[in-house]
């Protein structure tokens, strides 16, 4: 697919969008999650949380998309187990987790709810209720 042009429409649409998303979020990198921003939950991994403007918003709906093996199931692992250390999380599970890789990585099993969903429409629909 071809990169749409500087001068279009939805290309500075974009831009400025992107701008005023930025304006918004802090530019420094922020420390771990503490009980001064309990809105956040950071994923444990510092540049992403610095990226995110300080962590997930929680009670919000995120996805970790990428090809395979660019880490989005580490990233996963991670956010879940932070979540799971003090409260608890849902994940909505296409088939690719693994419970014993998610214990390995520090997650609290009896603090997570998994939602088996194999296909889009499955994942549209647990998201929704």
């Amino acid at each position: 697919m071809a990169a749409l042009p500087e001068s279009t429409p939805h290309r500075q649409a974009f831009a400025r969008l992107k701008e005023e998303l930025d304006a918004r979020r802090p530019r420094t990198l922020v420390t771990p999650l503490t009980a001064d921003d309990p809105s956040l939950t950071p994923s444990g991994l510092l540049a992403l949380d610095g990226a995110l403007g300080g962590g997930f918003t929680r009670g919000v709906v995120a996805t970790l998309e990428g090809a395979g093996s660019s880490g989005r199931m580490a990233v996963a692992a991670r956010l879940l187990a932070t979540v799971t250390r003090r409260t608890l999380a849902a994940v909505v599970d296409d088939g690719a987790l693994f419970p014993p890789d998610l214990v390995r990585a520090g997650v609290v099993l009896e603090r997570l709810v998994v939602v088996p969903a194999p296909a889009a429409l499955g994942m549209a629909r647990a998201v929704d209720i």
